[in-house]
């Protein structure tokens, strides 16, 4: 069975920062998107290390124990961070998806505007 190389196999091109600086400038009409992605994220990271932490608390003082009233306790509480959790998922979610479609359209955009300014020999 032979496999093909794939293009982005065959590019090994290293990281250039103007490329990058291209891309931000892009998201600069876009910044509300790009807070709002860059505050749900850190949300997310934040949420999801302390559901780990309070997990710890549901095994150590609820489940070994066999405390019901506690597990209930902790258990109420984790799963009330994991609402949370899910919530800021959503958002970072739906920010990102919107902002790389936004970000696609405008490169559309801006190439058929291009395009449009050629000549017809061209």
């Amino acid at each position: 069975m032979s496999y093909e190389k794939l293009e982005q196999d065959l590019y090994k091109g290293e990281f250039r920062g103007q490329t990058f600086l291209r891309i931000l400038k892009l998201t600069r009409p876009h910044w509300p998107l790009l807070a709002g992605f860059l505050v749900a994220i850190t949300f997310t990271a934040l949420l999801d290390s302390i559901n780990t932490y309070i997990s710890r608390f549901v095994i150590d003082r609820g489940v070994i124990p066999g405390d019901t009233a506690e597990l209930m306790h902790w258990g109420l509480i984790l799963g009330g961070f994991f609402l949370l959790n899910s919530l800021s998922f959503l958002v970072f979610f739906t920010c990102a998806g919107r902002l790389g479609e936004l970000l696609q359209y405008d490169i559309r955009r801006k190439l058929f505007e291009h395009l449009q300014t050629l000549s017809f020999s061209f």
